[in-house]
This record gives structure tokens, sequence and C-alpha cells, in this order.
């Protein structure tokens, strides 16, 4: 029998729901986990109440409800308090929640290039890093498709560099292979048998490239855009990622961290894409 995948449904691709009725959902469809952005303080103790009658655990926090994704390279100094309050904050919520990751990004800056950045990125993490260190949560870098090429998380190798140049066991990596594959990257195998030391956590999606003619207009507000060109996501399995592939390693190499299904969709087609998504992991033995 092929090897269970721990699964956790993503919060944020379903905002017009209350957290209640997200963790109802992710029991319905028999997951455990949950990705969230971090709830403000004052409502922590209604979050934890829905978490604890349904039975889902956090598995990483996604930044904060005020701040949203913290990208630190793309930050010009003078906002870099403020992004060390929202970081701190997401990491101490992480901690009360029992989560043990907070998913971050590195963001693009052309008034830098990559070991200038990741030198000034390294010295504007130390007080995120000396808290994650003190609430043993492990901050996650995903690697990440952008319309500045500078972003250093559009390869696998540019990721590995950051990671190492980290140096720390509280600084691990967020693997979201369709971000790869979207900045022009081979998500897998390339890309995850170079990171894969260091994934601790994995997000699932697939994409195929946006086609006007094909695809229409509707999807203008929700496109995937790099460097290279648009992309629109689909079910997984339905677009250009080697998803088979991917998921028949993961089993074999018996991985225990948690994939979290991101679906990036339109809102009229989110329930579908994420019906058919279950349903290609239940197709090949994951759930």
């Amino acid at each position: 029998m092929s090897k269970k995948l721990k699964v956790a449904i993503t919060a944020w691709e379903f905002p017009w729901l209350s957290i209640d009725e997200i963790c109802q959902k992710a029991r319905d469809y028999g997951l455990e986990y949950i990705d969230c952005i971090a709830p403000p303080r004052d409502t922590l103790p209604d979050f934890k109440r829905a978490l604890d009658k349904y039975g889902i655990r956090p598995s990483a926090i996604g930044g904060t409800a005020k701040g949203g994704s913290i990208k630190m390279n793309a930050s010009t100094q003078a906002d870099i308090p403020e992004l060390h309050g929202n970081f701190i904050e997401a990491i101490e919520t992480a901690a009360e929640l029992g989560a043990p990751y907070v998913i971050s990004y590195y963001g693009g800056n052309l008034a830098y290039d990559a070991k200038a950045s990741m030198q000034r990125y390294r010295r504007n993490m130390q007080p995120v890093m000396e808290a994650a260190e003190k609430h043993n949560v492990t901050i996650i870098i995903e690697t990440e498709y952008n319309q500045v090429e500078t972003d250093v998380t559009r390869t696998a190798d540019g990721t590995l560099d950051l990671a190492e140049f980290m140096d720390s066991v509280h600084f691990q990596v967020n693997f979201d292979p369709c971000n790869l594959f979207i900045a022009g990257e081979e998500g897998f195998p390339y890309a995850y048998d170079v990171l894969k030391p260091y994934i601790r956590h994995v997000h699932l999606k697939d994409a195929t490239k946006y086609d006007p003619a094909r695809h229409g207009r509707k999807y203008r507000k929700d496109l995937q855009t790099d460097a290279r060109g648009s992309w629109i996501c689909v079910a997984l399995g339905q677009g250009g990622l080697n998803m088979e592939g991917l998921l028949k390693r993961l089993q074999e190499d018996n991985y225990e961290g948690i994939m979290a299904i991101e679906l990036h969709t339109l809102r009229e087609l989110t329930e579908r894409v994420f019906d058919d998504s279950i349903q290609y992991l239940k197709d090949h033995g994951v759930l």
C-alpha cells in the first residue's frame, strides 16, 4: 500500500469562511492540519476553541493578519522595525498554537545583488532568529516566483545558498515546487533533490501558462506573475508540474512533514479545484 502523507488545508484560500467553518471543512475531507495567517491576539481563544472542537492542528503560520506575508529583503530599512514586530508576533502566535513553523518570503530588491542581499537579510533577521530560537519555532523560507529577478528563492540553488548562509536549525525551507516551476526552474526532481536536506514543509499547487485566448480574461485578477510571464493555478495533476513524480518520491523518502494544498484560483472555482485536488491525492495513495 502507498504511504499516506499528512495533508493540510490552507485557511487563506477560503477567506469568506470563518475559522470554525474551515476547520469543519478540513475534518469533512479527512484532513488534520491547517496552514493559516496568525489571527489577531484578541481572537486567539476563539481560534483555539475551533481547532480543539474539530481536532485540527496548525502546521504552519504564514505571517499576520495586519502585516500579511513578510518579505524582509523587499523592504526598505525604514520599515524594518515594523517587519520585526509582525514577524515576532507570528512566532509568538505559532508557539502559543503549537505550530512548529512560520512561513516567510525573501522578496526581490533591485538595489542589491545576491551576495549583498543575503548579507543584509541575515543582519535584518537577527532579532527574528533570536525570537525563533527562544520560542523553538522554525522560520521556513518559501521557494517563490517573483517579478523581480533578484529574489534568490526563485531558484533551487539560490534557496540552498540562502539556507546555508543563514546556518541555523531554526531556518529551513518551505518547498513550493510549483512556484519554482512558474519561475522557470525544474520544481521536481531537480529542485527537490537540491533542497531535500532543508525541506520541512511543502506547499502543493499546480499551474499552467496563462493564455488569454484559451483561458479568457476572468483570470487576470488571479494570475501568478513571474519575471518570465504569467500562469494560472489549476487542480493538482492538471498543470505542468511533475506532481505524480513528486508525490511518489515523498512517499519513497518517508517524508514526515506536512503538505498544504494551495489553490490560488478564482473564488467561483475554489471548491471544485479543492475537490479535484483532494481526489487526485486519494487516487495516488496519499490520502
